[in-house]
């Protein structure tokens, strides 16, 4: 859920009371990981990321033996998506430490 566009205060207050029912709320024991952004509040499965997505699809091209990776939605297209001065990224920019991308 995404504040950009709201009245900084307002959005800030609704930013705080929808914290406040994720971490206390019926999905408070669930398996997901709350981040706060700069205006921001984003929910997600425990482990999901760019990184982990990348690693999954190297790790699934080894099995199968391919050396180049076609991913219409990130459009992108190459041989060894994992290879070195990649960390593993797709668009190589890498996450911040909310696990934010930065690009």
């Amino acid at each position: 859920w995404s504040y950009k566009y709201a009245d900084p205060d307002f959005g800030r207050q609704q930013a705080r009371d929808l914290l406040q029912h994720l971490w206390t709320g019926p999905i408070s024991n669930a398996a997901v990981d709350v981040i706060q952004g700069e205006k921001s509040v984003e929910v997600r499965p425990s482990g999901v990321s760019k990184g982990a997505a990348i690693q999954r699809i190297v790790s699934m091209m080894g099995e199968s033996g391919s050396s180049s990776v076609m991913v219409e939605e990130g459009g992108f297209m190459g041989s060894r998506v994992g290879a070195a001065g990649n960390n593993g990224d797709a668009d190589g920019g890498g996450d911040d430490a909310g696990g934010h991308s930065s690009a």
